[in-house]
């Protein structure tokens, strides 16, 4: 893949850190809840694909 790369993150809705911190780093005043964002750039260095799929951690019906 060539070009720019994007990420989406939404945020909990329910007050939880992440929205505080974000908040925080961005400086947005109180009455603005941040809902998610996205992050636009070039990676720093290609990565071959990996399978990191372990059934081990699959549960089915249960833990």
């Amino acid at each position: 893949m060539e070009g720019n790369k994007g990420l989406y993150d939404g945020l909990a809705l329910d007050g939880a850190n992440s929205n505080a911190a974000l908040a925080r780093l961005l400086g947005l005043p109180d009455s603005v809840v941040p809902l998610g964002f996205i992050v636009i750039g070039h990676p720093a260095q290609e990565l071959a694909p990996q399978d990191r799929y372990d059934e081990a951690k699959v549960h089915w019906n249960g833990w």
